[in-house]
C-alpha cells in the first residue's frame, strides 16, 4: 500500500471549536481543505470534546485519526 509521506501534523489538544487557534498544540489551526500529505489528530481527553462548526474538507491523501477516548461534534458538514 502506498503512503505518501506527511508533509505537516496538527494536533487538536484543547476542548471546543475546531476552529479556535488556543484548541490546537502551538495555535496552529489546519488548512481547510485539509491537503495531501497533512494529517489532523484529534487528541483530546474524554471529559472535552472537538466541535466542527464550520465545514471541514480533507482532501485524498490527507489523513484523520480520531482517539478512542474522543468526542466529535460535527455541527457541520466533514468531507472526507
Amino acid at each position: 500500500m502506498f503512503r505518501p509521506r506527511l508533509s505537516a501534523l496538527y494536533k487538536f489538544i484543547g476542548n471546543g471549536s475546531y476552529h479556535n487557534a488556543a484548541n490546537w498544540e502551538n495555535n496552529n489551526i489546519p488548512p481547510n481543505p485539509v491537503t495531501t500529505g497533512v494529517e489532523v489528530r484529534i487528541l483530546s481527553n474524554n471529559s472535552s470534546e472537538c466541535v466542527i462548526g464550520q465545514p471541514v474538507t480533507f482532501s485524498k491523501s490527507s489523513k484523520l485519526t480520531i482517539g478512542s477516548d474522543c468526542k466529535l461534534k460535527l455541527a457541520q458538514n466533514l468531507l472526507i
